[in-house]
């Protein structure tokens, strides 16, 4: 893994977004995406019911990032200059060379191609900045969505994790996902 892509935290700019670093202003959108039923549908958690919630979320961000073991952008709508979601790569180990990808929009953003923007710079630094062998994806089998945008980005379906997540008094299965790296050369 490169961690040498940190630094400086990069900047993305697609058409309509701009993907820029998670700040302490964006704890109001972090709270927001999580305390919400609409945004959680295919999402295994309990709505959030504080804002301590959204701090404590956010200072796990920012030590996973300097720890160089997770990576988190706004998605900032750039003509309604306001965000609209967050996503990033975490979960990274540096021994297996593997990380996950996740990533939310706010509800009334999806389905417009916002997660398509997003994600395609998003594993583009997974890949080609970072230099991660194998990037994974845990997807609600329900969220149609979701899978038809990661299979654009060649993430193959690897299986479906049964009762992988416990939330909201149901157990969820999970759709793997992931995309090899064969570029790598250690």
């Amino acid at each position: 893994m490169n961690e040498n892509a940190f630094e400086p935290y990069p900047v993305f700019e697609t058409e309509r977004l701009k993907l820029r670093p998670m700040a302490k202003e964006d704890t109001e959108l972090v709270f927001k995406f999580n305390s919400n039923l609409e945004s959680l549908k295919y999402v295994a958690r309990d709505p959030w019911t504080e804002m301590d919630q959204a701090i404590e979320k956010m200072k796990i961000f920012e030590d996973a990032y300097k720890k160089r073991e997770a990576i988190w952008w706004v998605y900032h709508l750039k003509s309604e200059d306001k965000p609209i979601g967050y996503g990033g790569i975490f979960n990274i180990e540096k021994a297996n060379n593997k990380a996950e990808i996740g990533y939310g929009l706010l509800p009334g953003y999806s389905g417009k191609g916002f997660m398509t923007e997003a994600l395609g710079k998003m594993v583009d630094f997974g890949v080609n900045k970072l230099k991660l062998h194998r990037i994974y994806a845990i997807i609600d089998p329900g969220n149609i969505g979701s899978e038809k945008v990661i299979e654009k980005f060649e993430f193959k379906k690897e299986g479906v994790l049964k009762d992988h997540f416990y939330a909201r008094k149901k157990y969820f299965d999970m759709g793997m996902y992931a995309l090899i790296n064969k570029n790598i050369d250690w």
